[in-house]
């Protein structure tokens, strides 16, 4: 029985050093990135000056809500904490040996930044302790997707009513970046499965307006979509005095929401027709058949595909500064504003691109395990056949 370190050389030499060529990339590359991450590190403990995080902390993660209303931020992101954890409980298990570990990378990376900003380390805390225990939680009672889909709409209403008071236009901030992409993103999945479904339909009145809807929006830019809705809305409405968050977020789900149609319909598309034949001759209905043969089939199949709409989301949050609103993106550009710190650039935008990472590889990491979640039941079907 090979060890690891017996394993890791064969599969160095087999990808790596297996002809001459590919020990010169080898070597060229492994030199690059050392010069490359020196260079970086240096840069990073020696010259960088990281107070302009530490000091502006609370602008960018909850922009410029007033200091009277932090309380209702830091429940609101504790709730998104919780809905991060209970998906990743989903298809993951837990262990707390690995547990332990990311969360000890994580506070070597959190508290450097924190410093001794007691309210903000106690919120971090708080969201840590709300992530593992959700986790724990789901994976260990072995909670179905129908129930964490509850749990998620539960808590996506209690955001909206907690941070509702304090004025939906103040939003900012982290907090503003992740709940704008989970709201958008709920919405965003049920009108693209409805969208799919009557794509699909054989009554040509609702099939050729979804087919018109869809294709007219894939050829629009997302920018063009969220500005026009918001100039559109006080036209339309003129008694409405509708948020620029919530304009913000139709324009979102108006216009992904055709692109995860097409995904949708891609796994539907690749489902074999013998299985409605035979529920219908089961004497299932047409409603039946589609929500509860269908569509857990075609969304198994999506999944890749959907999640990585939902990161186009939160990577295109940005595009609501047209409305005037100030996502994370868009705080980092306030401080540089600020003549204090104008010239921490590199600082600013470093810390950006390390969170706006760091919140990628989640959205990664729980589509992975949401799908492996959902192919459970494909597992054992084809076991019994």
């Amino acid at each position: 029985m090979s060890s690891p370190f017996h394993s890791m050389i064969f599969w160095s030499r087999r990808n790596l050093f297996a002809t001459a060529k590919d020990v010169a990339l080898t070597v060229m590359l492994v030199l690059l990135s050392i010069w490359a991450a020196y260079h970086f590190i240096h840069w990073a403990v020696l010259v960088a000056r990281w107070d302009v995080v530490s000091d502006s902390l609370r602008v960018f993660l909850v922009g410029t809500l007033p200091p009277t209303e932090f309380w209702r931020a830091w429940i609101a992101l504790l709730f998104v904490a919780l809905i991060v954890g209970s998906m990743s409980g989903l298809g993951f298990a837990f262990r707390p040996r690995q547990m332990a570990l990311t969360i000890l990378f994580l506070a070597g990376l959190t508290f450097p930044i924190v410093g001794n900003n007691i309210p903000v380390l106690a919120a971090v805390c708080s969201m840590t302790v709300s992530f593992v225990a959700s986790w724990f939680l789901v994976s260990r009672l072995a909670l179905s997707i129908r129930h964490v889909g509850c749990f998620v709409t539960g808590s996506l209403a209690l955001i909206f009513m907690i941070l509702a008071p304090a004025g939906m236009d103040r939003w900012g901030g982290l907090l503003l970046s992740l709940v704008f992409t989970l709201v958008s993103s709920f919405f965003i999945i049920i009108f693209g499965v409805l969208l799919a479904f009557g794509r699909r339909s054989n009554n040509w009145a609702l099939r050729l307006p979804c087919i018109m809807y869809i294709e007219s929006m894939r050829s629009l830019p997302l920018i063009l979509i969220v500005y026009w809705i918001w100039i559109a809305g006080p036209l339309f409405f003129p008694t409405w005095n509708v948020a620029a968050v919530t304009r913000g977020i139709a324009g979102f789900v108006v216009y992904f929401s055709a692109v995860a149609a097409e995904s949708v319909r891609g796994g539907l598309q690749g489902l074999p027709k013998g299985q409605q034949e035979a529920a219908r001759s089961l004497g299932l209905g047409e409603f039946d058949i589609n929500y509860q043969i269908l569509l857990p089939q075609a969304l198994r199949a999506s999944v890749p595909a959907l999640m990585g709409n939902i990161l186009d989301v939160f990577n295109f949050v940005p595009v609501v500064f047209v409305v005037g609103l100030a996502d994370f993106l868009r705080t980092g550009e306030m401080v540089l504003a600020s003549p204090r710190y104008g010239d921490r650039t590199y600082e600013v935008y470093v810390f950006m691109l390390v969170i706006y990472f760091a919140i990628g590889s989640v959205l990664t990491f729980v589509a992975r395990g949401l799908e492996h979640h959902l192919s459970k039941g494909s597992r054992r079907l084809s076991e019994l056949h």
